[in-house]
């Protein structure tokens, strides 16, 4: 993002105004506290009970549905938003970092469907992100960046 003397907004990707408002908030609001590399769900930060149910409804389950129609999803991520795959250690099929802001990066792990189970996905957040975003804004955050991908997922299907 560039933001100019007059507030306005340039990028090189396709943004709605969730995530642009997430960025503005991140700018203004963020406390600048040092990632920890400690993975947890929305639940597990400290306003996170209050906000992981519909996080699930709005961002995760819009994820999973989008990974399930959209194969080449991650792959395209890593190409596309500069995401990075990381080890085994999630014990998930696929496992993405994608660092939306500087201070608030965001893991997606996906587990396919297989013998009657269907699909699973997972958010995580480093456990220093609600410090460096506020809960509100991780929530926004990951209902936009779902949103997105899921209309980018519908833009590449219909183009082939």
């Amino acid at each position: 993002f560039t933001i100019d003397r007059h507030s306005h907004v340039t990028t090189d990707i396709h943004v709605n105004s969730c995530v642009l408002g997430t960025v503005l908030h991140y700018l203004n609001y963020s406390q600048g506290v040092p990632l920890s590399s400690n993975w947890v769900p929305l639940r597990e930060l400290p306003s996170g009970k209050d906000w992981y149910r519909l996080f699930g409804q709005q961002c995760e389950q819009v994820l999973k549905a989008t990974a399930d129609s959209y194969p080449d999803l991650f792959s395209d991520l890593v190409e596309s938003f500069r995401g990075r795959m990381v080890d085994e250690r999630f014990q998930a099929d696929v496992s993405v970092i994608l660092s939306p802001l500087p201070l608030v990066p965001m893991l997606i792990c996906y587990w396919q469907p297989e013998e009657g189970m269907e699909s699973s996905l997972k958010l995580f957040f480093d456990d220093t992100a609600e410090a460096n975003l506020g809960i509100e804004g991780l929530y926004t955050l990951g209902v936009g960046i779902a949103q997105m991908l899921q209309r980018l997922s519908k833009v590449h299907s219909h183009g082939q």
